[in-house]
């Protein structure tokens, strides 16, 4: 006679298994953040449900090599175990553990029976265990665990049904802990890219066009505040926050740049202006590299960054090199015209301007200007005085010793061309400078001096004075014009002399803003990777080493907060001074941007070259910074990178000393560190 199947055993797997369904569909619904709690709330009303007294959730940790007790339920009565199943070993496993491992359930069904000298029997017996179920927790790389659910009260068996249901219900909290793990993993991310974000001077976004061609912006960093003058949520919640702040001259361009990027995939970068509430007008430069997404639409992974000093400053350079280049056309423009009217003053133009200058012009022009028969040329050297630079008919060297003011050779104001009679005007000079003249030539013989200023500007640099020993009434009108231009010749060479020589100031001046930090002088970043570049190639040549010492500063933030942006700058400047003074005349010290500094050493035979001079950078900060009445202390945190040891190119290098330095800082700070591919 066949015995028919239990109809209450069937009645209590179908509750079991509509409770699973119910805590399934309640754990995958779950936030992330509520899981823990949800596993607890499962495990009561499974173990209520099949009557147990308790049951646990068991998580293997792989590579420490233990599990412990994470989420625990007992029924009223019994007692809870859980704190004393932490960090329990995995290096001997019971039999049953293996059995797990290989996905099998495992049931004890008589505690009592199991040989005392297995691995756990003596912790079974310490908890009151007289039955257990441990049900395997399976995950996507391995075993994550097991389900267990403890008898104490009396000894008991679970059927085939059932351990299948639990089975089940181990499978479903598996998937919970993993989504758990998995929300963890990328809020730690998340963190760790917003904390990255953060130190870029600038936003870091990500940029999306979905194939039906709406917009958004999956992530960006709290630059925003800064670029945009929006926070990142809103920017998230609605990317027109962002396009609001463009400029609306810029809109087009902007959108026309980003749809050729979208249509290409070529990396997209774009200048353009945005209105911020509180800094008005800001010019802003994007760069991003553009990827497919699945669904067909476009990804752009970027940054924006603030360019509006640097923009400006190329159009001042380019207004201030405009401007000089008309200066100087309209110069050689009016030299052009000079030249045509006295073309014989071309040689004169392209000399150099010294005493063989000068003593060429004025022969010239003796030998042009009609009743010209001797003369000099004077040029003022200190405020009102003019000394003798050229001489026909005289000594020069004695004339060298004499130097006259414009109200001794009787000029008026203006200056403008004047026929002087010396010899009525002699007096104006004491004896000594009279006899000195009288010593160089024929001073008394003077009739008439033809006096022509050498205007530079709104003031006579120089006189040209011809003079004539015959006849009072030489020097007609056109002697006097023809004297005029010539002397305009001279002025002309003159001030193009000043002009050539100014504009080659500023050109070295703006060449060397382009290549030097304007707060501390120092190298910046493009000069900077230029010298780490040669010292990298001469090192190769000459199979040599080249160290380079990444610096940031450690606590500058808190000090430009705390005492404003004008301390902080003071306080970089007197940094940048002390880091130079710290090293060697050959190596160089640069800012990089912030407070990180980089120094770059070459010909570095050891280890030990390099930590000397790190050393010393930072025992160059030890002592304190009296900066606006206040003293400050500062410390550095400085990592070493060697070439070719640790990379063989700028980049590389680049990135092995920022991660050593990053180590440094994580370590304590205040120290050095040396690049090592160890994590």
């Amino acid at each position: 006679m066949v015995q028919s199947p239990d109809p209450s055993a069937n009645r209590g797997d179908v509750r079991l298994r509509d409770l699973i369904l119910s805590v399934s569909a309640r754990l995958a619904r779950t936030l992330e953040e509520r899981i823990d709690e949800s596993i607890e709330d499962a495990l009561a009303d499974v173990g209520a449900s099949t009557d147990v007294d308790r049951a646990y959730v068991m998580t293997f940790d792989v590579l420490a090599e233990t599990y412990s007790n994470t989420h625990e339920w007992v029924a009223p009565g019994v007692s809870a175990v859980k704190g004393d199943v932490q960090g329990m070993a995995l290096a001997h496993k019971a039999p049953w553990l293996s059995a797990l491992e290989r996905g099998e359930a495992v049931q004890i069904e008589r505690v009592a029976a199991l040989d005392p000298a297995l691995p756990l029997v003596a912790l079974f017996t310490s908890q009151a265990i007289r039955s257990m179920l441990w049900v395997p927790m399976p995950g996507p790389s391995g075993l994550l665990g097991f389900v267990g659910f403890d008898s104490v009260r009396a000894e008991r068996s679970w059927s085939a049904e059932e351990v299948a249901l639990l089975t089940a219900a181990a499978n479903v909290i598996a998937a919970a802990l993993e989504r758990r793990s998995a929300a963890r993993e990328r809020d730690e991310v998340a963190r760790r890219l917003t904390a990255l974000a953060a130190l870029v001077p600038g936003v870091v976004y990500q940029f999306e066009s979905d194939a039906a061609g709406q917009l958004g912006f999956p992530y960006v960093s709290a630059g925003a505040r800064t670029i945009f003058g929006v926070e990142a949520d809103v920017i998230r919640r609605d990317a027109a926050a962002a396009f609001s702040r463009v400029l609306q001259d810029d809109l087009a361009g902007l959108a026309d740049s980003i749809e050729v990027s979208r249509q290409t995939l070529e990396p997209w970068t774009h200048d353009f202006r945005v209105v911020d509430e509180e800094r008005g007008m800001r010019w802003v430069r994007g760069h991003a590299v553009p990827e497919r997404t699945a669904g067909g639409g476009t990804l752009w992974h970027g940054i924006v960054t603030d360019v509006t000093e640097a923009t400006e400053l190329e159009a001042a350079l380019r207004r201030d090199v405009t401007e000089r280049r008309l200066a100087l056309a309209r110069l050689e423009r009016e030299v052009a015209f000079r030249k045509a009217l006295v073309s014989v003053t071309n040689d004169m133009l392209t000399a150099a301007l010294d005493d063989g200058f000068y003593q060429q012009v004025l022969t010239r022009t003796i030998e042009l200007v009609p009743d010209a028969q001797g003369g000099s040329m004077l040029l003022r050297v200190d405020g009102e005085v003019f000394r003798f630079v050229a001489a026909v008919g005289f000594d020069l060297e004695a004339l060298r010793s004499v130097h006259l003011t414009e109200y001794e050779m009787a000029r008026g104001t203006p200056p403008a061309v004047e026929r002087v009679f010396v010899q009525e005007n002699v007096d104006r000079v004491g004896r000594e400078r009279r006899d000195a003249f009288s010593r160089a030539g024929r001073l008394g013989d003077i009739t008439v001096t033809l006096s022509v200023p050498i205007m530079v500007g709104a003031e006579a640099g120089g006189y040209m004075n011809l003079d004539n020993f015959d006849r009072a009434d030489a020097f007609d009108d056109d002697a006097q014009a023809l004297a005029a231009a010539l002397a305009s010749q001279v002025a002309v060479a003159l001030q193009r002399l000043r002009l050539e020589r100014d504009l080659g100031e500023e050109r070295a001046r703006y060449e060397r803003l382009a290549s030097h930090d304007a707060l501390t002088g120092l190298p910046n970043r493009r000069l900077f990777l230029d010298r780490l570049e040669q010292a990298i190639t001469q090192a190769h040549r000459r199979r040599e080493r080249v160290a380079l010492l990444y610096l940031d500063l450690d606590g500058f933030k808190d000090v430009n907060d705390a005492l404003g942006h004008d301390v902080g700058d003071a306080l970089l400047e007197a940094v940048a001074r002390r880091l130079e003074q710290a090293v060697r005349a050959a190596d160089t010290v640069a800012r990089l941007g912030g407070d990180e500094f980089a120094v770059v050493l070459q010909e570095v035979s050891s280890d030990d070259d390099a930590r000397q001079v790190a050393e010393k950078l930072i025992e160059s900060l030890d002592a304190p910074f009296v900066l606006r009445g206040r003293s400050l202390a500062i410390t550095a945190s400085i990592g070493v990178a060697l070439y070719p040891r640790d990379a063989r190119l700028t980049d590389g290098l680049m990135k092995a000393a920022d991660v050593a330095m990053y180590r440094v800082k994580d370590a304590g700070r205040g120290a050095v560190g040396f690049y090592s591919r160890e994590t």
